[in-house]
């Protein structure tokens, strides 16, 4: 019983971080989709603790951190090559550390790579190479929620994937009618 109480939470939990990540699909400025990806992270790490996973509740706290660490970055104009270098390497660093100590299976190992490029996505300039990069772990995620049968993350993931569509199709469709 006990069991079916914590799954019971790590789903509404997790609805959260849905609705979180939703909303940082749709944003348009980069500090507002860091922040909506910092509560979407910090969501779904509770929410998978629920669930005893581990590696990719790390990957989701590291995630929380750097979001909210990247948008303070951008939105105080703290500018340096040499910082912003700095904190994505450690993200990346931590990220590496953080599954080499926690890892159960070889898809820890590929969300790893992913959350690697998402890294990247965040220190990147605009937001459209953390949508990509976002979309690409969301993909791979869905392997995982569904081997440790997390509905609402394979919701999430599948609604992310169609929210990322959603924004390039608005954004592309804005872009077409602007040039003629």
């Amino acid at each position: 019983m006990l069991l079916l109480y914590m799954w019971i939470t790590s789903q509404i939990i997790g609805f959260a971080g849905l609705a979180m990540a939703l909303l940082a699909y749709q944003a348009h400025k980069k500090v507002q989709t860091l922040v909506l990806f910092g509560v979407a992270f910090a969501f779904v790490a509770v929410s998978l603790a629920f669930l005893s996973d581990w590696p990719v509740v790390a990957l989701n706290v590291v995630a929380s951190v750097r979001s909210f660490t990247f948008a303070f970055v951008e939105h105080k104009g703290i500018q340096g090559k040499r910082l912003s270098l700095a904190l994505m390497l450690t993200f990346m660093a931590v990220a590496i550390i953080s599954v080499s100590l926690l890892w159960q299976w070889w898809l820890d190992w590929v969300l790893l790579g992913a959350s690697v490029f998402i890294v990247f996505g965040n220190w990147a300039k605009g937001p459209h190479l953390i949508r990509v990069s976002s979309a690409i772990y969301d993909g791979l995620v869905i392997i995982n929620y569904v081997v440790i049968f997390n509905i609402i993350g394979i919701v999430q993931s599948v609604l992310l994937l169609g929210s990322v569509a959603i924004f390039y199709i608005r954004f592309f469709a804005r872009r077409e009618m602007k040039a003629s």
